[in-house]
């Protein structure tokens, strides 16, 4: 069995920390009609399915919920529990970037291909409550929806930040592959905090010296930056 899972709003529940899970059903409960500790335990419960083998799970985020929580405290263990899930063989995570500009849909909803064949259905999750597709000329709406959504999100492993990112993956315990820079102001050794020795730092030869320093005895490499006249003349020094 597929299940296809598109998340605009908040990070799918099934991939959700008990503290997420609990503030999250708080927020999308206003009026306190949810028995919210039923919800609760049944999203945990639903989380054994993730490491049941036949299973595949795909999952699309958007950027945002990356760094968005429902309160303070809980971001950095969400994003733990996210890395180790989606290293589980039946768990396929992708990011659909902020720059995407595409298919604009305005809610959630879930995409079941059952393995035996069967029909496809689709679950959206609306303010008043859960919504099921099931006409097959409805579903494929969805499944197309999918596919191009799919096709413009991120995928793989390799992480890479720039500027402020750096620090901010580390603070919440994700190692990037590599920071990037080019800026020479001085400060900006400062703003990526402190240096991983897992990281690789891919700087400008134009950066500032002091940022060098900080990186002594990590990996780093240089490269120069070509930025058209301004360049030639320095170049040509």
């Amino acid at each position: 069995a597929v299940v296809r899972w598109f998340s605009p709003t908040c990070l799918p529940g099934i991939l959700q920390t008990a503290d997420y899970a609990r503030l999250a059903i708080a927020l999308s409960d206003p009026d306190g009609l949810l028995d919210r500790q039923a919800s609760l335990s049944s999203r945990m419960a639903g989380q054994g399915l993730l490491r049941e083998p036949g299973r595949r799970f795909e999952f699309v985020v958007v950027e945002r919920l990356l760094r968005w929580a429902p309160n303070s405290g809980v971001l950095a263990p969400q994003l733990a529990q996210l890395e180790a899930t989606a290293q589980l063989d039946t768990v396929h995570l992708a990011v659909l970037p902020e720059y995407y500009v595409g298919d604009m849909p305005m809610h959630n909803f879930l995409l079941r291909e059952p393995a035996d064949g069967s029909g496809a259905s689709v679950s959206v999750e609306l303010q008043h409550g859960e919504a099921k597709v099931t006409e097959a000329e409805s579903v494929a709406i969805y499944r197309r929806l999918w596919q191009r959504l799919w096709a413009a999100a991120a995928t793989g492993e390799d992480i890479f930040t720039v500027s402020g990112a750096h620090r901010f993956m580390i603070d919440r315990g994700i190692v990037p592959t590599a920071h990037i820079d080019c800026d020479p102001r001085p400060h900006k050794a400062e703003q990526i905090g402190q240096p991983h020795a897992d990281v690789a730092y891919w700087l400008a030869s134009c950066i500032s010296p002091s940022y060098l320093d900080k990186l002594e005895g990590h990996q780093v490499a240089l490269w120069h930056s070509y930025n058209g006249k301004e360049s030639r003349i320095a170049f040509s020094l």
